[in-house]
């Protein structure tokens, strides 16, 4: 396993690309028809970072998104991280790209 990291702002603490995620994607060697990703960042940067991956041949059922940043009690009660009819730590917070879509415009 190789680990790259991405930033957009530079910093001495680590080695890494200045930048998004995304700008590292063309280069790596993988056939990606029948790789697997898992994102974890905010909603619109998972989209971002999605749709290039859908662009290098991946499909939606095969991204796995990590929605948990709105997230607060972790049991179903707080109703902070309800999203439409969904509840993120109960329902979730892992959900596909394309159940992600399904989810309200505003996530």
């Amino acid at each position: 396993m190789t680990v790259q990291y991405a930033l957009a702002k530079p910093t001495d603490a680590v080695q890494a690309h200045v930048g998004y995620i995304n700008d590292l994607l063309p280069e790596l060697d993988f056939d990606w028809a029948n790789a697997r990703a898992i994102l974890c960042a905010s909603p619109r940067r998972i989209k971002l970072v999605a749709r290039d991956l859908l662009g290098l041949g991946m499909n939606g059922k095969d991204i796995f998104t990590s929605l948990e940043t709105h997230m607060r009690c972790g049991v179903g009660k707080c109703g902070h991280c309800k999203v439409g009819a969904h509840y993120m730590c109960l329902d979730g917070p892992v959900f596909t790209y394309e159940e992600m879509l399904q989810l309200p415009e505003e996530f």
